[in-house]
């Protein structure tokens, strides 16, 4: 955030992906592989404590914490519902939860940035962060507005039909064709799979999106005969667009 000429003097601890939502994963430690110091195609058990680098002012990290805040609560949503249709239950009374779409994504890219920024990311054997850059106008707008400008933001994984793996946690970074930026990420997670998109010159964005639904308004979850909704609220328009996640153990 030193581009904004609004940092505190004192540097903090930050977890580049939020520790309320690490430790629905689990509260001990997280296995990650895939970044710079895993060796390859393995993976490695650490406790969150390792997932922290000194990438934030104090007041940023303040300042930012409230995402962090907001995705805690959604995926612990997201864990609940799980538990709850994955055993026999009476009630048959759809159970509702609501969130702002357009935090979700500040927190998206916080996270991406934040990887990032950690140069945990490395991709053909060499760091991303040393080899390519990530800064571009739309994310600045979105700094300045609080809101990402299409065609970026999230584009949800549509109809999952499969048992998930909400426990599990993934990252990839995308790049342009050359190599130079990462123009976006992908994140699974709580058994949704996003592909998020901060660059809105990303070329071949149809075919990386394709199956995959913009900014969804509902997420449904039904299993055992019952149906949980999440809804994200997204600026007024015609369409109204659902994502189902069908679950099956």
């Amino acid at each position: 955030m030193g581009w904004t000429r609004n940092c505190s003097n004192t540097i903090s601890s930050e977890h580049f992906i939020s520790e309320n939502v690490l430790s629905i994963l689990n509260p001990k430690s997280v296995r990650i592989s895939g970044a710079a110091w895993t060796p390859t195609e393995q993976s490695l058990d650490l406790p969150l404590t390792g997932l922290q680098a000194n990438i934030l002012c104090t007041r940023h990290n303040s300042a930012l914490s409230p995402l962090d805040t907001l995705a805690g609560k959604l995926f612990r949503a997201v864990d609940g519902i799980y538990e709850n249709l994955s055993r026999p239950r009476l009630s048959r009374r759809p159970i509702w939860h609501l969130f702002s779409g357009e935090e979700l994504e500040l927190w998206l890219l916080k996270t991406v940035l934040g990887f990032f920024h950690a140069n945990v990311l490395s991709q053909n054997g060499r760091k991303i962060a040393e080899a390519q850059e990530i800064m571009n106008p739309a994310i600045e707008a979105a700094y300045r507005t609080g809101y990402l400008a299409e065609p970026c933001g999230m584009y949800v994984q549509k109809n999952t039909t499969t048992l998930v793996q909400r426990r599990v946690l993934d990252f990839t970074s995308l790049s342009d064709e050359r190599g130079e930026r990462v123009v976006g990420c992908q994140l699974r997670i709580g058994g949704i799979t996003t592909r998020f998109i901060i660059d809105p010159g990303m070329t071949d964005r149809d075919l990386f999106i394709r199956d995959y639904s913009y900014r969804p308004d509902y997420l449904l979850y039904e299993g055992r005969g019952r149906r949980h909704w999440i809804v994200l609220t997204w600026p007024p328009r015609q369409s109204r667009r659902a994502v189902r996640f069908e679950i099956t153990g």
